[in-house]
């Protein structure tokens, strides 16, 4: 298992000093709570309750690889590696700090046909068997008859719609409700990009309960050569500008294709849930919030305690932690790392569950 984990963190530590770019600011498009912050109150809990799901699948007798099999995502599960930082912080211990991350990067190295854990910038999930079943012809008919757009810009307001509402599901661990895959290459030679909107209705919150949709998915068919970079927390970059590379794209939702007219309604559907989640976030008070916050971070488990037939919710120690609120010795280790500067060494301290916290957070 060990080789696998030594791939995961290469990759993982290259695309945080990527985002980076040498600095924490602390910036997150929903910055109510730092991650730090929350994790700083429940992070114990979380690894306790990881550690009881391993542990429970280890008693049930289920192969690594069987389990995989039914985990539809990777990127969701990258998001274990980030509380590493204020776990060790507490003195969480070492060996179950890795006894974690190693589970988490066995678990989610079968889900990549190519490109284990994105290393070179792409996110490879579906084999070339499976492009066919999905893309099949008459998808490709319904991309085409897309192709007249007004404005293909259209696609970067639909999609900021749909990443602004997984941001308030889900805040800074947004991804739990988006896989973004590919780029693949077809026989054409155009290049297909696949956005899956996932977990939509996740159930703490009250604007998207009503919504039609737990699911959909975007297909974006894009010129050859177009460069499309896909790191493994599933952050994308199209280097091009959309007008000049993107050939057309349209929705669909299990086995249902949207029409140019559905999808104008779909569209609305999408921009009023977008507003109703603005208006809910804004009235809540923090401590609602915050709670909220603590629960995206158990949310990670739904597909493993789903298999288990078990609640991913916080236990009731947990709940009764998070109703405490965030205390100053909490935030005192993100005011520590806002002083850092990442370089690679540094973010391999922070994340790698092997190595010691860099001296500056005990100062």
């Amino acid at each position: 298992m060990e080789p696998k984990l030594n791939m995961f963190l290469e990759s993982f530590n290259k695309s945080v000093l990527e985002v980076t770019k040498g600095s924490y600011g602390g910036k997150w498009p929903m910055p109510f709570f730092n991650s730090l912050d929350v994790g700083m109150v429940v992070g114990e809990y979380w690894g306790d309750f990881f550690l009881e799901v391993i542990k429970r699948i280890e008693e049930k007798r289920l192969n690594i690889e069987g389990l995989s099999k039914k985990i539809k995502y990777p990127s969701p599960f990258t998001r274990a590696f980030y509380p590493n930082v204020e776990l060790k912080y507490k003195g969480y211990p070492a060996d179950k700090l890795e006894e974690i991350d190693l589970f988490v990067s066995e678990l989610i190295y079968p889900l990549y046909k190519e490109d284990s854990f994105c290393a070179n910038w792409t996110n490879i999930l579906w084999d070339e068997n499976q492009i066919k079943k999905e893309f099949n012809i008459q998808r490709l008919i319904w991309l085409k008859d897309l192709k007249d757009l007004k404005d293909p810009r259209e696609i970067i307001k639909y999609n900021g719609y749909l990443r602004a509402i997984t941001e308030m599901l889900f805040f800074y661990w947004d991804n739990f409700g988006h896989e973004i895959h590919g780029p693949y290459k077809l026989e054409s030679g155009d290049i297909l990009l696949i956005r899956e909107w996932h977990d939509l209705k996740p159930g703490y919150f009250e604007f998207s309960k009503n919504f039609p949709f737990d699911y959909l998915r975007i297909y974006e068919l894009y010129k050859p050569r177009t460069l499309i970079k896909i790191d493994v927390s599933n952050r994308v970059y199209i280097d091009a500008r959309i007008d000049d590379c993107l050939l057309g794209f349209y929705f669909e939702t299990w086995d249902k294709i949207f029409s140019f007219s559905e999808k104008q309604v779909l569209i609305e559907e999408i921009r009023d849930l977008c507003e109703m989640g603005v208006k809910e976030v804004a009235s809540m008070k923090p401590e609602q919030i915050f709670e909220n916050a603590a629960y995206m971070h158990f949310y990670l488990f739904k597909p493993l305690t789903d298999i288990l037939g078990i609640s991913w919710k916080p236990n009731r120690d947990c709940c009764e932690r998070i109703r405490m609120g965030i205390t100053e010795e909490d935030k005192k280790a993100f005011r520590f790392l806002i002083r850092l500067n990442l370089d690679e060494a540094t973010i391999k301290h922070l994340f790698d569950c092997r190595l010691s916290l860099p001296s500056v957070f005990y100062e």
